[in-house]
């Protein structure tokens, strides 16, 4: 039974240790690599999870048998070419059936393996170790680049930390191997600290220090790399054979001919197969995913219908805090302008209201077939140049959307999987089948602003816009005129209509109205004075409309903040919005009545904007969003959430106002002087350049002054901690001739070694004007001050301890030691402590 047992523990007591820890976090660190590349390939995290951590086994396994050499040489260089040629073959069956990224990552997995396997010496071997490392920063690179989520930066976090505790394993791997080959077994003992610090902490201090770069640091703008926009790949595409057949009828018809000769010879059927199907007649649209319908998006809808869907008591749609589209913005070019913070993501634009419901008169849609390279050209009307450059989004659709393409003012070319796109009165671009989730499509727009607002390069308006309910409150029109009394211009009518709504009435997102038989904007305006962005956005259509200014209704989303850690704007369910555009000064301008909801504007955002700047105002954004989702959420556990989210934002803000942004003023303000003020910073270097080269003649100067003001205001009370004081500033003195006193070096060494510098330097000895002997005469050569203040010292340290205070003035004393070394020439290569 002993023998048993004694087996059974030799058998499982060799287990932990036999876990290299090199190999286990150089795979560990391949493996995370390689997760954050399989994320953005797979759509099911699974999958990426399996594939990483076979990946990392397979790396363990590879890495520990070159360690152990175990099979020989000859038979590892068999299996890394047998390994290599797989990798080989996989990444041509993948370039040819799939996807190149797929294709490039199996090429990576199967070298890094061969790679592990094959290599003999140790300088073979560390180049297989760094090679191995950036293989794996460069998968997870290629995750973030591709990343919508900001829980990337957890895996960030995970990979740096594998880092900090790989690299002093593997320099420690190095050791040995190195050792093992020069046959020194000594030099392989690395101890596991090196000067009382953990080997992992010099690389958690680079990290750290990283990080709040990261955070301190501006963040540049985003690039568009190759100034085009391509098409995307995507699992299937958007077909209508209907509109392309149309498409092409319109392409070969002359630009001046009547279009609705053969719009009128279509039948009914052709008719509505030649319109956009709604989002519940789509059969693309798997029944897992679910979609958002927001009744703003539809061909018309109600104000009632609008503020219902956002209440979950009323409606099973989306959670207000779903993320319904990520948008990556990027300009061409940079002009002087301010470039906006903010957009207006457009859909649907709405011209006639009868007091209850929105929709657009005269519609129609024109339909397009791609160019050669692939895009959709967009009609514009003419009119003055993009003041900001041609503005880049990349829109990937999270939950089903309907078949407007949501995009921000004035889009000129589309990129998208579809055999043809339509686009309506307001050239806005339209598909034939609502948008399924995992949807990828570019839009290039020319934003341009005016006034510090948007202006979209539509159509003139027509009578459509002027239109008024048939039975108005005639309290409406009054009140508009009341509130534009001081109005001279039409900019100026609708300046003072959009701040007396964002001042005078609230934002909720209930629905407060109740539907009884007249128009819900009487009760609004004049009753509850509270309510959601339609019934701001239709009240200043119409009073201003009333005021004979030509105006309309505008649906889509308000795209606030950028997320700073992913680079998107979340455009999410609570942001899907109404706001007002006029016709003034013969441009369509946008106005934000809504006062939860802040205006896209080209406002600078200040000569420094960290990335902790970006990322509190993103914070601050989403608390306020969760402020309002909250009154519509019961139960305990949203309660709940609702509670950590508040904490955790507590914990933000005091981070960022006790640390970072006292930091960030500091960083901040010395860019400004980079960027600004170089020529002063270029004469203020060298000038301390010439301080440093010419230093002998002032810094021994100014030290002595200092050592003398602390000496002369200290108050002397206890002696022997007063010789102990004294003793600290005499021996920072004695730093500028690199005389300073080592660590356990006797006082009587200390001292001949200074009377020894200042023999050899200048023949003289130290003056003193106090002395142990009362024969020695004042201002005499010898070393008495000097010798005075040793003897205390030796009396202090190796005599008695408690020594009563001797008749000498001891600051005297140390002043006449401080005065003597200052007249000593400064050793430039001695340095102050």
């Amino acid at each position: 039974m002993i023998r048993v047992n004694t087996k059974r523990t030799a058998m499982f007591k060799p287990l932990p240790r036999s876990l290299n820890p090199f190999a286990l976090w150089h795979s560990a660190q391949f493996g995370l690599g390689l997760l954050g590349a399989a994320a953005t390939l797979f759509s099911s995290t699974g999958a990426a999870l399996l594939l990483a951590m076979l990946a990392a086994a397979g790396s363990y396994a590879c890495l520990r048998m070159a360690q152990t050499n175990r099979p020989d040489t000859k038979q590892r260089l068999v299996f890394g070419n047998a390994i290599a040629a797989l990798g080989l073959l996989c990444f041509l069956m993948l370039l040819f059936t799939t996807d190149l990224m797929l294709a490039l990552m199996a090429l990576l997995v199967a070298s890094q393996l061969a790679l592990n396997l094959t290599s003999e010496t140790a300088q073979a071997a560390s180049k297989r170790h760094y090679v191995g490392l950036a293989s794996g920063f460069a998968a997870l690179m290629i995750g973030a680049a591709e990343s919508t989520s900001a829980s990337y930066l957890m895996l960030m976090l995970a990979y740096s930390a594998c880092v900090c505790l790989l690299l002093p394993a593997l320099w420690r791997e190095l050791n040995t191997e190195q050792s093992a080959e020069t046959k020194h077994p000594d030099s392989a003992k690395t101890p596991g600290h090196v000067g009382g610090m953990a080997p992992w902490l010099p690389t958690a201090a680079v990290v750290g220090l990283a990080l709040l770069a990261y955070l301190l640091l501006p963040m540049p703008p985003q690039a568009n790399i190759g100034g085009t926009v391509m098409p995307l790949s995507q699992t299937s595409s958007i077909s209508n054979p209907l509109w392309d057949a149309e498409a092409e009828r319109s392409q070969q018809q002359p630009a001046d001919s009547d279009s609705d000769t053969g719009k009128t010879e279509q039948s009914q059927d052709e008719q509505s197969s030649l319109a956009p199907k709604a989002l519940w007649e789509s059969d693309q649209i798997p029944a897992n995913q679910q979609a958002y319908d927001y009744p703003g998006f539809r061909q018309q809808f109600s104000i009632e219908d609008a503020v219902d869907s956002r209440d979950p008591a009323t409606t099973s749609g989306l959670d207000l805090d779903a993320v319904v589209l990520l948008m990556k913005t990027s300009y061409a070019s940079h002009a002087d302008h301010p470039q906006p913070r903010n957009h207006y993501v457009k859909v649907r634009n709405f011209n006639h209201f009868d007091g209850r419901q929105w929709r657009t008169e005269q519609d129609h849609l024109q339909k397009w077939l791609p160019n050669g390279d692939g895009q959709f050209e967009l009609p514009v009307e003419h009119g003055q140049q993009s003041d900001q450059g041609l503005l880049y989004q990349e829109f990937t659709v999270k939950h089903p959307v309907g078949a407007w393409l949501p995009a921000v003012d004035t889009p000129v070319r589309v990129a998208i999987a579809a055999s043809s796109i339509a686009s309506d009165r307001w050239h806005h671009p339209v598909t034939a089948e609502p948008l399924p989730a995992d949807t990828r499509y570019t839009v290039v727009s020319e934003p341009q602003h005016i006034h510090g607002r948007s202006i979209s390069r539509l159509p003139a308006p027509d009578a459509n816009d002027l239109q008024l309910p048939a039975k108005m409150d005639p309290r409406i029109s009054k009140l508009a005129s009341n509130i534009t009394q001081a109005g001279r211009t039409p900019l100026q009518r609708a300046e003072q209509l959009e701040s007396y709504l964002r001042e005078n009435y609230q934002f909720s997102l209930q629905s407060v109205i109740d539907n009884q038989g007249n128009t819900p904007l009487a009760p609004f305006l004049f009753d509850r004075k509270s309510g959601h962005c339609e019934h701001f956005a239709s009240s200043m259509v119409v009073m201003l409309r009333s005021l004979g200014i030509p105006a309309r209704l505008a649906t889509g989303f308000s795209a606030s903040q950028r997320n700073p850690v992913t680079g998107y704007f979340e455009l999410r369910a609570i942001d899907g919005h109404a706001w007002a555009e006029a016709w003034i000064e013969g441009k369509w301008l946008s106005f934000e009545p809504t006062p939860a909801y802040p205006r896209p504007t080209t406002a600078d955002e200040g000569w420094f904007n960290s990335t902790a700047d970006q990322l509190n105002r993103y914070i601050q954004h989403r608390s306020q969003q969760s402020e309002l989702e909250s009154a519509q959420t019961h139960s305990i556990t949203d309660t709940l959430v609702n509670l950590l989210g508040q904490l955790g934002r507590w914990i933000w803000s005091a981070l960022y106002w006790l640390l970072l942004a006292p930091v960030g003023f500091v960083v901040g303000r010395f860019l400004w002087l980079l960027t600004n003020a170089w020529p002063l910073l270029f004469v203020f270097a060298i000038a301390a350049t010439a301080g440093w080269y010419y230093r002998e003649r002032w810094l021994a100067t100014s030290l002595q002054r200092w050592i003398q003001y602390r000496l002369q205001k200290r108050k002397y009370h206890n002696w022997q901690e007063d010789l102990d004081y004294c003793h600290r500033w005499i021996d920072r003195m004695a730093t500028l001739q690199g005389l300073q006193r080592n660590t356990g070096e006797p006082i009587e060494h200390w001292q001949a070694r200074m009377t020894s510098y200042a023999a050899a330097l200048t023949g003289a000895a130290p003056t003193g004007t106090a002395s142990t002997d009362a024969t020695t005469p004042k201002g005499d050569t010898s070393t008495a001050a000097l010798d005075q203040f040793c003897a205390w010292l030796q009396q202090r340290w190796y005599g008695q301890e408690d020594i009563e205070q001797p008749e000498e003035d001891l600051p005297s004393i140390a002043l006449d030691v401080v005065d003597w070394l200052a007249s000593l020439p400064i050793n430039t290569t001695a340095g102050l402590r």
